[in-house]
């Protein structure tokens, strides 16, 4: 997570660095989760695949509401 924390951007854009930036940084607990609720999914898979199997195509996803997340900062 502290990579994510501390991301700075150089696309040549600032104002969309600055808005990608900081919408990771206010998600972190959800991208926390998120990760963990992959590497329990990596973990519970058995075979010697693990890269090749489609079933782990999908690991975990979580839902975020930007909006909601926003209007609790105010």
């Amino acid at each position: 997570m502290e990579l994510l924390e501390s991301m700075e951007l150089d696309t040549g854009n600032p104002e969309v660095d600055a808005v990608i930036e900081s919408t990771v940084r206010m998600c972190i607990p959800e991208l926390s989760d998120l990760m963990a609720a992959r590497d329990r999914s990596l973990a519970a898979h058995v075979g010697p695949d693990k890269l090749g199997d489609s079933v782990l195509e999908l690991l975990s996803e979580i839902a975020v509401d930007l909006d909601a997340k926003l209007k609790a900062q105010d």
